[in-house]
């Protein structure tokens, strides 16, 4: 059996409505307490408007709140340019970084060459006639005496 308990009253044109006629009160009422009931509205014979005017009062809402189509597409484009742009970003650091690991190597194994070649220089005797060479590397490598 369904329920017959009256659930919305208008106090303005005396209108009842039960649970099972939400839909109608909706209507009547409209979406919040802000809007004009529709028996404050209507004249007879614009049965017919009533829907149309609480669905074009609906739409608004839903631009008033950004909540429309265009601004949910709009949304997820910048949302993906976002997260695009942090990948980009981070792929490039990740890559710095890698460079920077690469540069330090080839730079340690440059600086442990420039030792040894200075050891053997001495040991062979040719250490004075060597001191340009390891003066380009060092300027080449950024190393003070």
């Amino acid at each position: 059996m369904a329920d017959r308990k009256i659930h919305w009253r208008c106090f303005h044109c005396g209108d009842t409505f039960t649970k099972a006629q939400e839909r109608w009160a909706r209507e009547h009422f409209g979406r919040d307490e802000g809007e004009q009931p529709v028996c404050l509205i209507r004249t007879a014979g614009e049965g017919g408007l009533l829907t149309a005017l609480r669905n074009a009062q609906d739409e608004l809402a839903a631009y008033r709140s950004d909540d429309g189509d265009l601004m949910r597409a709009l949304m997820a484009m910048q949302a993906d340019h976002a997260v695009a742009l942090r990948d980009t970003e981070e792929r490039g650091y990740a890559k710095g970084l890698a460079d920077g690991r690469a540069e330090d190597t080839d730079r340690a194994r440059m600086e442990k060459a420039l030792i040894q070649l200075r050891d053997c220089d001495w040991a062979i005797g040719i250490g004075d006639r060597m001191d340009p060479v390891r003066a380009i590397a060092r300027q080449a490598l950024g190393i003070s005496q």
